[in-house]
């Protein structure tokens, strides 16, 4: 016998007390196999071998995860390195010359991955009296990652401003940066979650963003049809101070770029998204290098600084190449049809006539 069961009056209730539905994304649910590895990972650190780690667009990761490479191990040198974080083991976020000479030399470190992001890490070695140490430690990034990645415009800088990077790198930031190339996003910590907000946040907020139909109030993009992606953002960072002047409303990419807000991660679909509206509604019309710096997946950003110096068209943010058979259209992050060049974070699509650049391929081309 077929049951028929009627949840209209179920759902009208639900909606009376200010829930919302919310969207399952089945592609970003961890298995529960990976609850001790996600859990070590991002309290403390992994042992790993150098073929056990993975390129995801040149960026390093293992299980679809990013990750930071470290040498635990300081020998005699522990003392320095706990003085100074320049004299300690550098670490490892991109896919470098350095760590492509340890396997062409076979070096067998005790490696070491983690995506902790409070810029410390657990290191060992034997003090100059003798006796082992162990200890927590800042450590330097590798300046052949941010040069090779051309982070914060690395590579076009002088020794002098690469240090700066170097002594200003934040973790949080970096990560925050490239999470769209990345297919499982760092769980948010318990102080980035709930806590702090009023009891009643979730209707204030919904009743902020209604007032402001669903626009962003810095972008201008609207999101009436995914609304999961626009939020409201507590100016002052006090997040039990509901004031309107204290309230904006910002999509996901606009509110990741805020102060203080390294912690907040994006996934290429949902970039993908608010470009695609951005360019529907006319936000994307100005052709600059302006423009496609501040609307661009800011995983773009080294590649656009380098192709400024290639190219002297900017490229077009949400480029749509339309398939001449059968096939699905290509979405670029970035495009120059006059150059038949498209630069995809996501799945590598493929094309006939066109040259087609994930992040890392675009490094390479560009720095050419």
């Amino acid at each position: 016998m077929k049951l028929t069961v009627d949840l209209t009056q179920l759902w009208t209730n639900v909606e009376r007390m200010g829930a919302r539905k919310r969207e399952v994304d089945l592609d970003s649910i961890w298995q529960d196999t990976d609850i001790d590895f996600d859990t070590q990972l991002s309290s403390s650190s992994i042992e790993i071998t150098l073929d056990q780690i993975s390129s995801t667009q040149g960026l390093l990761s293992v299980k679809g995860r990013q990750v930071i490479l470290f040498i635990s191990d300081h020998g005699f040198k522990i003392d320095d390195a706990l003085k100074n974080s320049a004299l300690g083991n550098k670490f490892h976020v991109f896919d470098c010359r350095t760590l492509k000479d340890m396997r062409a030399r076979n070096r067998f470190e005790r490696y070491h991955v983690t995506n902790n992001t409070s810029g410390e890490f657990d290191i060992f070695g034997t003090s100059k009296s003798g006796s082992p140490i162990k200890d927590k430690a800042k450590l330097n990034v590798c300046k052949n990652c941010i040069s090779q990645l051309n982070y914060q415009n690395a590579s076009k800088l002088t020794a002098p401003q690469r240090n700066v990077i170097v002594e200003k790198f934040n973790p949080l930031e970096f990560f925050s940066t490239y999470s769209s190339l990345f297919s499982f996003l760092p769980k948010a910590k318990p102080e980035n979650a709930i806590y702090g907000y009023t009891e009643d946040w979730e209707k204030v907020s919904l009743h902020f963003r209604e007032s402001a139909d669903f626009t962003c109030q810095e972008c201008k993009v609207c999101l009436v049809t995914a609304r999961k992606l626009l939020h409201t953002h507590h100016v002052n960072g006090v997040k039990n101070d509901n004031s309107a002047k204290n309230l904006m409303v910002l999509c996901l990419d606009c509110h990741r770029k805020e102060p203080f807000h390294g912690h907040m991660t994006i996934k290429h679909k949902d970039m993908s998204t608010i470009n695609m509206l951005r360019k529907e509604q006319g936000l994307l019309l100005e052709r600059s290098w302006a423009s496609a710096s501040k609307y661009a997946d800011p995983a773009l950003q080294g590649i656009l600084n380098l192709a400024k110096n290639r190219i002297s068209v900017a490229p077009l943010v949400a480029h749509t190449l339309q398939s001449s058979g059968s096939g699905q259209d290509i979405l670029f992050d970035a495009a120059w049809p006059e150059y038949g060049i498209g630069v995809h974070l996501g799945k590598k699509p493929e094309s006939q006539n066109w040259q087609v650049f994930d992040h890392n391929e675009a490094l390479l081309h560009f720095s050419e």
